[in-house]
């Protein structure tokens, strides 16, 4: 079900900010890799101007699919700069 959900055109969700609740689409901003029997490496913005809370996804994803999911290991394995390499 994950890939179907990746391959939506939109994800939609509601982000609470300073200024109340905004709708937001999330999918420019996500990118799965490793995927592997329900362990995946998942790819979001975290930073001074734009951050996204992985829990955000996982709250889109029980709504697409109906099913709960064990979020029993969400770890940050490390800090991408804009262009994709390591930050150091």
């Amino acid at each position: 079900k994950l890939e179907e959900f990746m391959k939506l055109p939109a994800i939609e969700v509601e982000k609470k900010t300073k200024k109340g609740v905004t709708t937001l689409d999330i999918k420019p901003f996500t990118e799965i890799k490793d995927y592997e029997r329900g362990h995946f490496t998942l790819i979001m913005p975290s930073g001074c101007d734009f951050t996204l809370n992985p829990s955000l996804f996982f709250d889109a994803f029980e709504k697409y699919s109906g099913e709960e999911t064990e979020r029993l290991d969400i770890v940050r394995t490390g800090i991408l700069c804009k262009d994709g390499t390591q930050f150091e």
